[in-house]
């Protein structure tokens, strides 16, 4: 399906993409649209969120969203979208934190500021806050039910105390609502792979979690998500762990022979697994399927799903 507005080549609004996700042209065009909408209104800060949201969105380089900042700056100084926009744009970090909270402060109701620092406070490991921005999140609407349909089966993939791989938001989200506030598979240990590249939570998450992980230094290889992936089992044996399916397939290249396919996520085996019988079984007595037949939602076919 074509969007209309990829048609008419008219801006429209850049939903996160764990309520809708659109095709990477879609993102572009529009990174294009709210461009145009920002010169013809330089003091617009909606439009320059949108402009750098698709942006981001349609995996533009780093250098261009910095542009994109440094005239945010000078067109809309002193905003809430540009604490948000600037927050965004220093991913993981003190400094996000600090911006984001700001932009939090300023405008304590809107829900745009919500899914990063759910994220940024895991990264602190401050669990109660984290909980408090999965329930603003989630009673906001930006996250859609399929997406947490689709999460939930995620999580009844698994076994018991399994460890779970992620990659990138909308798979690591919906999946840490369903644990703070449907107490859903709280067993469960979920490890992000952008968050684990930072030093000091991946010391301490996995500290608490009680895994191992020895002679890792991700600022001295090319691939820290791949060594990530294929070492935490080697030195984990007694844990079993399992990847989302939306993780790369370059992270999980050195192990791929060694994934079972098991539902909405792949068990790591060094043995070989019957994985159609725990498929069949996990179809049959655990998953939530109604809403792959019936939208009891009202979402449209965009709604975010990670696949």
């Amino acid at each position: 399906m074509i969007s209309t507005g990829l048609l008419a080549g008219s801006p429209e609004i850049i939903p996160p993409k764990t309520k809708i996700i659109h095709p990477m042209n879609w993102y572009a065009e529009q990174s294009s649209n709210w461009r145009e909408e920002t010169v013809r209104n330089k003091t617009n800060p909606q439009a320059w969120v949108n402009y750098f949201t698709a942006s981001r969105y349609a995996q533009q380089p780093g250098v261009q969203l910095n542009q994109i900042v440094r005239e945010m700056e000078e067109a809309v100084p002193g905003t809430f979208e540009l604490l948000l926009v600037q927050g965004w744009n220093e991913g993981f970090s003190s400094k996000s934190y600090d911006l984001l909270g700001r932009a939090f402060a300023m405008k304590p109701d809107d829900p745009s500021s919500y899914s990063s620092l759910l994220l940024l406070n895991e990264l602190l490991l401050n669990k109660q806050d984290r909980k408090t921005f999965c329930n603003k999140l989630f009673e906001s609407g930006l996250v859609s039910g399929s997406l947490l349909n689709y999460s939930y089966n995620v999580l009844m993939s698994l076994d018991r105390d399994a460890v779970l791989i992620t990659e990138g938001d909308n798979t690591t989200i919906p999946i840490f609502i369903l644990q703070d506030i449907m107490n859903v598979r709280e067993d469960v240990i979920v490890l992000n792979l952008d968050l684990l590249l930072e030093p000091i939570y991946r010391s301490q998450r996995l500290s608490q979690a009680d895994i191992k992980l020895t002679g890792f230094d991700g600022f001295i290889t090319e691939d820290p998500k791949k060594l990530l992936c294929s070492t935490l089992p080697l030195e984990n044996p007694d844990k079993k762990f399992y990847y989302a399916l939306t993780v790369s397939g370059e992270n999980i290249a050195p192990i791929k022979d060694q994934l079972y396919v098991v539902g909405l996520a792949s068990r790591l085996s060094k043995e070989r697994l019957d994985n159609i019988a725990v498929i069949k079984e996990n179809l049959e007595k655990r998953f939530l399927l109604d809403y792959l037949a019936v939208d009891f939602n009202g979402e449209n076919e965009l709604a975010a799903v990670s696949v």
